[in-house]
């Protein structure tokens, strides 16, 4: 950086624009998972019920890993086995679809 653009920076500088530029995301957080329930259970209660398949920030999140944080979200009381979640706001970078029936690709 500072060869190329005379951008000299400590590295508290660089994590900082990192999370500010928010390329800290290998990790789905507490927030993103409780949109993605709130999602998940709104389409299992539409007519006809829909399975839903999610993707944050262009990876595929794994099914089995939104259940087990539900799990522990409702231990913690952070939402209730009934369905009742607090307000959640959009996340940007999430993107849903219906599953394909024989396992195909999503993307």
């Amino acid at each position: 950086m500072e060869r190329s653009y005379g951008f000299k920076a400590t590295e508290k500088q660089y994590k900082t624009q990192i999370k500010k530029w928010a390329f800290d995301t290998k990790y789905v957080k507490s927030s993103e998972y409780l949109a993605m329930i709130k999602l998940k259970r709104r389409r299992e209660r539409g007519h006809p019920p829909k399975d839903t398949q999610f993707s944050l920030r262009g990876r595929i999140i794994d099914p089995r890993d939104i259940v087990r944080f539900e799990k522990r979200a409702i231990k913690k009381g952070l939402i209730t086995e009934d369905g009742t979640l607090s307000s959640q706001e959009s996340i940007e970078d999430l993107g849903y679809e219906t599953p394909p029936p024989s396992g195909g690709s999503f993307m």
